[in-house]
């Protein structure tokens, strides 16, 4: 006798950092020019991943103690992004540029699916 059982698997696709940030950028006159959402491996080391937050909704929420980010990504795939710790900034130039000097985005970790 042959059984066979599919074995669900999740759409969705989970990975976890140590520290996501949100930073908002803001040009010479003080108008914020774009947030976005940035993933390190360790608190305040490089950026391994990062996304523009278009808008509010991808600002990180606490769920069951952990800061969350669900997205969808460009082919639609649900992504559930967690994190340990939480860091708000905001400055006059682009932090995830300035990490490009440290960790290039070719050696960068990345999100599941985009390495």
């Amino acid at each position: 006798m042959l059984c066979c059982v599919e074995i669900p698997h999740s759409p969705v696709a989970c990975e976890h950092f140590v520290t996501v940030e949100i930073n908002g950028v803001y040009d010479q006159k003080g108008n914020l020019t774009f947030n976005q959402v940035m993933w390190f491996e360790w608190d305040w080391g490089n950026v391994v991943a990062w996304r523009m937050a278009k808008d509010e909704s991808r600002f990180p929420q606490r769920i069951k103690g952990k800061w969350t980010v669900i997205m969808y990504d460009q082919s639609g795939r649900m992504r559930k992004v967690t994190a340990d710790h939480y860091n708000r900034t905001w400055t006059q130039y682009d932090r995830e540029i300035w990490h490009r000097k440290i960790l290039p985005p070719e050696d960068r970790r990345e999100l599941i699916g985009n390495r």
